[in-house]
């Protein structure tokens, strides 16, 4: 969409808030003036279309769009703009319409302006295809900006200085005009890229300048580029000409970087002044150059033709490199139509290894005519006698290679000593021929790597041009010292203790002939028993020596005497059937000395089961032998190895819960069974009677529990392989194989213990605590005795319960009597823990409604004071005063707690009975608790 703002109004637009162009085009047609903030986004345009807008202080522009400028820009404050066009245009026909009511002709171009003292800065891109740059202010291009100079019409940059340090590209037909003292700087960094020919910078008033410390280069065009008109080119960067023409028609100053001809040439109408700097290259300058810096013609190497003169001041240097014959290919060449003013250095380098002959010619330099000379010309010495000879002609300076060497002489290497080669009577020696240039070619005999002898050889040298000859001595050294072969060790025997030995002679080689051997003792000298050593030892003629040795062994012929230590007899070691045995050795006795034992088994060995025969074998140097033996015998241990299940330490059946009244009434919650294995480690049979199952702990060491036989809760059976069960009663024998492990199940089988009446001389089956602690025990009597016990932890449950005081395996009951003005209560209690802290009663009527307040008795310091084992059921008796005054009741519901449980029974009132038959039951075990009223509550 496109938005208007004073066509047809000649209204002034003023800003100074916020103008926001977020999408399409906004066109000013009348001019106007911001101090505010003028944003147009990106892919938005805003449009100077005529008249003349203003910003003033205070103004910016922002935002990534377009700031498109057809008439005139006033800027007189410094502002940052993204992106721009500067146009020069024919307007559409409607536009024309628009313009022409506002002084722009209908027929004519429009040509967009920034003028003013304010400084505008480009941080994107601009596009300058045509109009013009005023006013006092700077047009500054930042790093990383882009300004296109593009189209065919004309761009005027007019008393305005442009900066650059982005990248301006040149292209189209339309000339740069600077007028009015206009600059264009472009800075360290920046890039002016010229693609584009048929175009000229100049100033059509005078005063304008180009200024390059950047880089200012041509490409692509093979035309003309002038800068002319009275715009001199300064330049302090680089000037890269990379394709056709470039002219400088105001002059060209270079102070420092340099003047690359990269493909391109130049042409100018005042001299080239290179102040400083580089004048490098291949190619044409149409001109004359005069050079206080650096010419390097080519690209190493090249050549640079100039048309005109060449002038060389005190402070320019020529750089000529020479790599071969062939000018401008191989080396540099520089070609000066006019006259050749000459005066500073000329530096010649050689380049690629080049190595001129004397003789060989290079015309660096070529000239119409010749004024002056080199100050200085470095790089004439080449070496090897060899130098460049200048010759300045009349059209030329030509390098001419002469010789500087003496007449020819040469100089030997001085002589030589090496060592003789491996295996070889002297060595090949190479050596360094002697070479002078001027002597030719030189000839050694020997010649390098020659064979040399062992001893002292003349070389004589001798070169191919006259000249006096040389010589010198190589000495090879035999250094190798000769290889000698002893004969192999000998063995003899004598029963005289000395013998007489015949052996052949050490053997030599030598890389040199001459070595000789002689061994110490000679052969058949008399050699004495035990071990003789005989060296040997063999020399050359340079007095190189080895030697080598072997052994003469001459044995003792008689055989020793041994005597083995007496039989032994040893128990096994645990669970491995067999005992390890230490023991002395054997005593032996021999003339010679050195005879040794060897016994098998030997001492520290493993003997099995049984009886082994140790055999002892004695063995002197010389081989003799004499035999003896000794017995060992290994008798058995009985040992078993008990595992139980789980892997505790104790087997732990239950728990039961809640034990059992009846043997034949088992529980309904029960792990009543532990099984436990038995294994004969014995390397023998063994035979086990099961001797006892008797109760251990607290109760029996204290002699609470006198008979501890706990056979009545705990029974053991036999497991078959095939999971058949043999009970085991006290008695029953269990035979092992050697190795075999029997499977063993205990049974628990807990009864609520029968009250008793008494608290000591206790039997086990009367106390079933929480846990019930007892033990197993089998034996094997014999030579072999065994005693095998096995722990039992047994867990029934802690609850309490209320058990018939006549008949604990009985259902359980409760005695309700009467006796004039007295009920009487008794009740029989079983707890494993015995932590009973409480009774209830609660006495009812025959509608079973409760007649009185419950009755709570605290049973703690009842029990504690009294005797009773934990785990032996036990009797409470219980008083109340006022039955009379309670004709009502008829029964009572005792109800007994402990820590977690609790336990009720309803007791009918025994009508005619009195309390004297559960006075005869009163004893040891009965807690009679004191008497209770009715009538007050309370005891």
């Amino acid at each position: 969409s496109q938005s208007e703002i004073g066509f047809g109004s000649f209204v002034t637009f003023s800003n100074t808030g916020l103008v926001d162009v977020l999408t399409g085009r906004l066109t000013f047609f009348d001019g106007g003036t911001s101090s505010g903030v003028l944003n147009v986004a990106s892919g938005a345009v805003i449009d100077f279309f005529a008249g003349t807008f203003t910003l003033n202080q205070g103004a910016t522009l922002t935002g990534n769009g377009v700031f498109s400028i057809l008439s005139d820009l006033a800027v007189n404050t410094p502002v940052t703009v993204t992106n721009f066009d500067i146009v020069t245009a024919i307007p559409s026909r409607p536009a024309a319409r628009k313009g022409a009511r506002k002084g722009v002709s209908p027929s004519g171009f429009i040509s967009g302006t920034i003028s003013g003292p304010g400084n505008v800065t480009l941080t994107g891109t601009g596009n300058f295809a045509g109009g013009t740059m005023s006013g006092t202010g700077a047009t500054i291009i930042n790093s990383g900006a882009v300004l296109n100079v593009s189209g065919n019409f004309d761009k005027t940059i007019s008393q305005r200085t442009v900066n650059n340090s982005g990248t301006v590209n040149w292209t189209g037909l339309g000339k740069i005009i600077l007028d009015n003292g206009a600059t264009f700087n472009n800075q360290t960094g920046g890039l002016f890229h010229a693609q584009n020919d048929g175009v000229e910078i100049f100033s059509s008033s005078g005063g304008g300048a180009f200024n390059n410390a950047g880089t200012f280069r041509k490409t692509t065009a093979p035309g003309l580029i002038n800068i002319t008109g009275g715009v001199p080119f300064n330049n302090s960067g680089s000037v890269d000409v990379q394709s056709g023409l470039l002219g400088f028609g105001s002059g060209y100053t270079q102070t420092a970087g340099s003047l690359l001809l990269n493909g391109g040439n130049v042409i100018t109408d005042s001299a080239l002044n290179i102040q400083g700097g580089l004048l490098s290259g291949s190619g044409t300058i149409n001109g004359s150059v005069v050079s206080g810096g650096q010419v390097n013609p080519g690209g190493s190497p090249g050549i640079i033709n100039i048309l005109g003169d060449y002038t060389q001041t005190l402070s320019g240097v020529l750089n000529i490199e020479v790599g071969g014959l062939a000018a401008g290919s191989q080396y540099d060449q520089l070609i000066i139509s006019g006259v050749a003013n000459l005066d500073g250095t000329l530096n010649i380098s050689l380049i690629n290894s080049f190595n001129p002959n004397v003789g060989d010619q290079f015309v660096v330099v070529s000239y119409g005519s010749l004024a002056g000379s080199f100050a200085t010309i470095n790089g004439l010495t080449i070496g090897g006698g060899r130098s460049f000879q200048p010759s300045f002609n009349a059209t030329n300076l030509t390098l001419q290679v002469v010789s500087t060497s003496l007449p020819c002489a040469l100089t030997c290497p001085r002589d030589m000593t090496v060592n003789s080669d491996p295996a070889r009577c002297g060595a090949v020696v190479s050596y360094t021929v002697p070479s002078v240039t001027v002597c030719g070619t030189t000839t050694c005999t020997p010649p390098p790597g020659a064979f040399f002898p062992v001893g002292v050889t003349t070389v004589n040298c001798v070169p191919s041009s006259s000249g006096a000859g040389c010589s010198f001595n190589v000495t090879v050294i035999d250094n190798e010292p000769p290889r000698i072969t002893c004969p192999g060790n000998i063995t003899t025997s004598t029963t005289t203790g000395s013998t007489i030995v015949d052996y052949v002679l050490a053997s030599t080689t030598d890389n040199c002939p001459g070595a000789s051997a002689i061994c110490l003792p000679p052969s058949g000298t008399v050699f004495p028993l035990g071990t003789n050593t005989v060296n040997c030892s063999a020399t050359d003629a340079a007095r190189n020596s080895s030697s080598c040795a072997f052994i003469i062994t001459v044995n003792d012929g008689r055989s020793p005497t041994i005597t083995c230590p007496p039989n032994v007899i040893l128990d096994a070691t645990p669970g491995v059937c067999s005992a390890t045995f230490n023991y002395s050795p054997p005593v032996v006795v021999d003339t010679a000395q050195g005879a040794t034992a060897v016994c098998t088994p030997p001492s520290g060995s493993i003997f099995p089961l049984g009886t082994t025969t140790v055999f002892c074998t004695a063995t002197n140097q010389a081989g003799n032998r004499a035999t003896c033996s000794f017995t060992v015998t290994v008798a058995s241990p009985q040992i078993v190895r008990v595992s139980l299940e789980g892997g505790d330490a104790s087997l732990q059946p239950g728990p039961v819960d809640p034990p059992i009244r009846q043997r034949n009434n088992p529980p309904q919650s029960c792990d009543c069974e532990s099984t436990f294995t038995i294994e004969n480690a014995s390397c023998a049979p063994v035979s086990l009677t099961l001797s006892e199952i008797a109760r251990t702990g607290a109760d029996v060491d204290n002699g609470r529990i006198t008979n501890r036989n706990d056979s009545g809760f705990f029974s053991v059976r036999l497991v078959a392989a095939d999971q058949s069960e043999t009970p085991l009663n006290i008695g029953s024998q269990v035979s092992f194989s050697q190795g075999q492990v029997r499977t063993f199940r205990l049974v628990f089988n807990p009864v609520v213990p029968a009250f008793t009446g008494r608290t000591t001389n206790l039997s086990a089956s009367n106390v079933l605590p929480d846990p019930v602690t007892s033990r197993v025990v089998f034996n094997q009597g014999g030579a072999f005795p065994l005693s095998v016990a096995i722990p039992i932890s047994g867990r029934v449950s802690t609850g309490v319960q209320l058990i018939n005081p006549e008949n604990s395996r009985d259902n359980k009951r409760v005695i309700f009597t009467r006796t004039g003005n007295e009920f009487t209560i008794s009740l029989a209690v079983f707890d494993s823990n015995l932590d009973v802290n409480r009774i209830r009663y609660e006495f009812l009527d025959g509608q079973g409604r409760l007649v009185d307040q419950a009755f709570d008795i605290d049973m703690t310091d009842p029990i504690r004071q009294s005797n009773i084992a934990r785990g032996q059921s036990f009797r409470v008796v219980q008083r109340f005063a006022g039955a009379n005054t309670r004709p009502a009741i008829n029964s009572v519901r005792v109800t007994v707690f402990d820590a977690n449980s609790n336990d009720t029974f309803t007791a009918q009132l025994q009508r005619g009975t009195n309390g004297a038959a559960i006075q005869t039951l009163i004893g040891e075990g009965t807690i009679m608790l004191r008497r209770l009223s009715l009538d007050r509550g309370q005891y």
